[in-house]
């Protein structure tokens, strides 16, 4: 028995290559289920995003899969610094100490405020 998401992602893939790889000035074929309306939408969205990332690859003379392994080399590589970047915002403890700090001194605060108003209320 086959794996039903496995099948969807695989009929996904197949309309969205299939919808990619028309002729130019064919007519666009309908989207085989809402999900691919849906991934076909967004990577409209993120091209027009990134155009100039992506109009490097127009009219490129050589080969299109070594094109492919340019562009996705240099996705991974921004990708990588960003992870790197993100790593080392929470890998450095001054940001959280000090707002941990901060979020202790008024919890103890308002702590402090609610037992002075409790004390004040019973001695009246």
């Amino acid at each position: 028995m086959a794996d039903p998401l496995k099948a969807r992602t695989e009929r996904l893939l197949t309309d969205y290559l299939g919808y990619c790889a028309r002729e130019p000035g064919a007519p666009e074929p309908q989207p085989s289920s809402p999900e691919a309306a849906v991934l076909r939408s967004t990577a409209a969205q993120l091209q027009r995003l990134h155009q100039p990332f992506f109009a490097r690859g127009r009219g490129y003379p050589g080969n299109p899969l070594e094109l492919l392994g340019i562009m996705s080399n240099q996705i991974v590589l921004r990708s990588l610094f960003w992870q790197d970047g993100f790593c080392l915002f929470f890998r450095t403890s001054s940001p959280l100490i000090s707002w941990r700090r901060l979020l202790i001194q008024a919890f103890l605060s308002c702590l402090l405020a609610t037992a002075l108003i409790y004390s004040w209320t019973r001695l009246l």
